[in-house]
């Protein structure tokens, strides 16, 4: 259960892990509820902190995951430069608000399962050649 009178801070790295793929450090958090209000609750907390993450950690991107279990939906938030960008690209979404929705996406794993990723140029690629 995430509770709503813990700091951005203790919400954030519940379930927070860095990783590095082709020169690009980035991080990724996950918090699970069973419902919207759980994470309605903390959503609106974590954008301002997460440039504090980018500096702290120095990494290039940080994403957490809100993942609704019951709905099978996760709301993404993300900071960093290329991040935005990199999430439509894999996914072929825009941006809600403060977050994109990912239907079907539950775990890192399926997060992970892209062909998009930032080149040695700084922009964002996909490896699928057509």
């Amino acid at each position: 259960m995430i509770s709503e009178a813990k700091t951005p801070e203790e919400i954030f790295y519940q379930d927070f892990k860095t990783f590095s793929q082709d020169g690009v450090e980035f991080g990724v958090g996950q918090l699970s509820a069973m419902t919207q209000e759980e994470l309605e609750q903390v959503r609106d907390k974590l954008p301002p902190y997460l440039r504090d993450v980018l500096v702290e950690r120095k990494i290039e991107m940080v994403f957490v995951m809100l993942t609704n279990i019951i709905e099978e939906t996760t709301y993404l938030i993300c900071a960093g430069e290329k991040a935005d960008d990199l999430v439509e690209k894999a996914y072929h979404v825009h941006k809600e608000g403060d977050y994109h929705v990912l239907k079907g996406v539950v775990s890192r794993k399926e997060a992970a399962d892209s062909d998009v990723y930032v080149s040695d140029a700084g922009t964002v690629e996909s490896a699928i050649i057509k």
